[in-house]
């Protein structure tokens, strides 16, 4: 994703919507994704936090997700609010304003024995 001359950063993973596919060329995106989401570990915590992150809201990508593992936490950056789920409330919706009909709990990531794929997917439907 090329959000400027001298900076291509790559995030964890990243959506784009169909009305922005033209922003997808051979080798990269030119310009912001709609949705960028970072994974949180101890080699990379810093970078996404204080370069990566800032960046991404400057540059105009609408929603940013954070993900931390080793805290239990899900932050989601949207541009002017942001949203934290913590070990506290980990059993309410997270819902993107970018996906639609994505909505999930954390605690089914966090808490897998207690929440298989079976039990999550009937919890959807």
């Amino acid at each position: 994703m090329r959000l400027s001359e001298k900076w291509n950063p790559e995030p964890d993973l990243m959506v784009i919507k169909p009305e922005h596919y033209n922003r997808i060329m051979e080798t990269r995106i030119q310009g912001p994704a709609d949705l960028v989401i970072e994974i949180l570990s101890p080699t990379t915590r810093e970078l996404d936090l204080t370069k990566k992150l800032p960046h991404f809201r400057q540059a105009g990508v609408e929603e940013v997700w954070i993900i931390a593992p080793e805290n239990q936490e899900f932050i989601i950056y949207w541009e002017k609010e942001e949203k934290k789920w913590s070990k506290e409330n980990a059993d309410t919706y997270i819902e993107s304003r970018i996906l639609a009909d994505l909505k999930f709990k954390p605690i089914w990531i966090w808490e897998r024995k207690k929440y298989p794929s079976s039990k999550v997917i009937e919890e959807i439907i």
